[in-house]
């Protein structure tokens, strides 16, 4: 929830973070990264959170499995390959909301990644 309890950020396993503002879910999702997350199996966004002073701090929180890039050379290996069975790694990150959308929105290339910038497969 937003501190003034208008927004319900909503996050879906696979990479999608949805706002419910004033009981009516906005049609656009916030942020849309399914292509950086790795939902498989229990996998996938794991967790979304908003800075407690968000006028000051416009920030929202994600935690999420993802694949690193060397396993985009491993197509033919079911545990290397990208969205695969194998070990992942797990990032901490956060994105910019937009004020001027009443916090609905991200503002583009916002992304700032906290935890988990050097992990490999």
């Amino acid at each position: 929830w937003s501190p003034d309890g208008r927004n319900l950020y909503v996050g879906e396993q696979a990479g999608v973070v949805k706002v419910v503002r004033d009981g009516v879910l906005v049609p656009a999702p916030v942020l849309d990264f399914r292509s950086r997350v790795n939902w498989f199996s229990d996998r996938g966004l794991l967790d979304v959170t908003v800075h407690p002073n968000l006028a000051q701090n416009p920030y929202l929180y994600l935690a999420y499995a993802y694949d690193p890039p060397e396993t985009a050379q491993n197509w033919d290996n079911n545990f290397a390959r990208p969205d695969g069975r194998g070990n992942r790694t797990w990032r901490v990150s956060r994105v910019t909301l937009d004020a001027a959308t009443n916090y609905t929105t991200v503002v583009p290339n916002s992304e700032v990644v906290l935890v988990g910038t050097a992990g490999v497969w």
